[in-house]
């Protein structure tokens, strides 16, 4: 049962920890009022911050861009003139600009561009001519120095395209679906090929590998032989394996594994024996192992581990131990050097857990909401801290953050005071950039609007604990190589003070990066939104 008392030792230390953390900056009211500007879908370019944000009675939603001041924080352009919306969901950093999906209200939601300026905000390629648009809805993947995505031109159903950036650079990969409407989803990179789920009419939704050309896009494997749909999902890298989720009517939904040939695409354990099944899910890398949430059709959903053998495939801990239901483990996130996940005990509800790939190891980290769940959602790294979204007796959807201990997992602040919640529980509610992490939230007077959180220079710090990564040589002078990064991780080389001074969007498993023109000093490389290594220029 839950605890029905909380103490007013709890509630005190609660207030203690949250006055001593700096409030949040309101950056900007952008929908002044009480409205909300409803910021969604955010990507850094440079150190700015390019995102949609809404002003419903003037522009609509559009595109903004913020460097963390209310200056500086401004319409980039009105793509559909008037109170008319033209962002859509899409937005990824490429070659110093950000693409995106929008409607300018002729075309309707087509491929664009922007450097940050409204002369420089341009559609990239008119896919669909006519008002009716190309775009179905899935992201971005960066393979080969080019842009990746879906979409259709009204011929050829919704197919795998690609861009350079130039309207005569984008074009089809390959009509793979020959019969019209969806012929390829969910890519991600693997062993320098592109792979995604792939539709014929022969052979249903199966695992497709691509090396960029119309002849190298071909079937890897059928995996449920026939017109029957294998639908491998939930792509993984955990080294030079590919996991993911797939059945091959024989199994049912199980987790199956691709060295990248159809010989070596083979199911790694049937872990619901029989026909039968459940969904595999959340497949997350860590620590060289494939961690995801299994139904064993005994102990509910629950965390599993995998070294891609079928006797190293095992649930690691049975967290809920009520034979009803399963733990329901989800939002793997590793920070230093230990996977974060969300998860019910049974007799707890839905809250912050933290595995070291041990069973001991596996362990809550504090029961947030003694009377109820406390969610804990949309985890995001920033200032050696673990920050994350989350409501407990006292306090709505707020703003939390932790160390890794029960006493250093606290509420950061309290944005909207009282049992309000600061954060909308539907919307991912904060994007990093270099050392400002900005929050989408309302402080109850005005809508949700953009917060944020900075970090000085002297707070930069190393945090290679977890790096996956090298840099050499190491102090450096001319080039330094980074090697091990992900393709299409983001790379930033930050100084002292805390300013970006160089981006990459890494290509391939070993960058060479000219630093020749930097100053001598101290600074630090940062990948995606953790600070890492500490980079010496002689």
């Amino acid at each position: 049962m839950k605890k029905l008392i909380l103490s007013a030792s709890v509630l005190l230390s609660a207030i203690a920890i949250h006055a001593q953390n700096p409030a949040p900056v309101l950056v900007k009211d952008i929908e002044s009022g009480s409205g909300n500007s409803d910021i969604y879908y955010a990507a850094n370019l440079g150190n700015k911050l390019i995102f949609r944000a809404e002003q419903e009675n003037s522009t609509g939603a559009e595109l903004w861009i913020s460097d963390g001041t209310e200056a500086g924080t401004q319409l980039v352009k009105d793509i559909n003139p008037g109170t008319a919306n033209s962002m859509g969901y899409g937005m990824s950093t490429f070659n110093n600009k950000v693409y995106f999906f929008a409607n300018d209200g002729v075309h309707g939601f087509e491929l664009w561009s922007t450097d940050g300026t409204e002369a420089g905000t341009q559609m990239v390629k008119d896919i669909n001519p006519g008002p009716s648009g190309s775009w179905d809805g899935t992201p971005f993947v960066i393979y080969n120095n080019k842009l990746y995505f879906q979409a259709t031109d009204g011929v050829n159903g919704y197919e795998i395209w690609s861009t350079d950036g130039t309207e005569a650079g984008t074009s089809l990969l390959k009509d793979i679906n020959t019969n019209g409407g969806i012929g390829a989803v969910e890519m991600i990179t693997f062993n320098n090929k592109l792979i995604f789920r792939g539709f014929t009419t022969n052979e249903g939704y199966e695992l497709w590998q691509s090396d960029g050309t119309n002849a190298g896009t071909t079937l890897l494997k059928d995996i449920s032989t026939g017109a029957q749909s294998g639908y491998p999902t939930g792509f993984c890298v955990v080294g030079n394996t590919l996991f993911f989720a797939a059945d091959d009517l024989t199994n049912g939904p199980e987790l199956w594994k691709t060295d990248g040939t159809a010989n070596g695409t083979v199911l790694v354990k049937d872990i619901t024996p029989g026909i039968g099944g459940f969904t595999i899910s959340q497949i997350t890398e860590f620590n060289g192992k494939a961690y995801f949430r299994a139904n064993d059709g005994t102990n509910g959903q629950e965390l599993w581990v995998s070294d891609g053998s079928a006797n190293g495939t095992f649930m690691l801990k049975d967290i809920n131990t009520n034979p009803t239901g399963g733990s329901n483990p989800s939002e793997f996130t590793e920070f230093n050097g230990k996977l974060y996940f969300n998860a019910s005990e049974g007799n707890f509800g839905s809250e912050l857990y933290v595995t070291d790939g041990t069973e001991a190891g596996t362990v809550m980290v504090k029961d947030i909401n003694p009377l109820g769940n406390s969610f804990p959602i949309y985890f995001n790294i920033f200032n050696n801290k673990l920050f994350f979204m989350a409501t407990d007796a006292t306090y709505g959807y707020e703003l939390w953050s932790t160390d890794g201990t029960e006493a250093g997992t606290e509420i950061y602040y309290d944005l909207n005071p009282g049992t309000g919640n600061g954060l909308d529980s539907e919307i991912a509610p904060t994007y990093i950039n270099a050392n400002i992490m900005y929050i989408h939230g309302t402080n109850g007077v005005t809508g949700r609007e953009l917060y944020k959180l900075q970090v000085s220079g002297a707070s930069i710090s190393e945090n290679n604990q977890a790096a996956k990564f090298t840099i050499f040589p190491n102090p450096a002078d001319d080039f330094v190589q980074l090697k091990g990064a992900e393709i299409g991780n983001q790379v930033r080389i930050i100084d002292i003070s805390g300013k970006v001074i160089y981006t990459l969007t890494v290509q391939q498993t070993t960058e060479q990066i000219n630093v020749a023109d930097f100053a001598p000093g101290i600074y630090f490389l940062m990948i995606e939104n953790q600070y890492s290594q500490k980079l010496i220029i002689k």
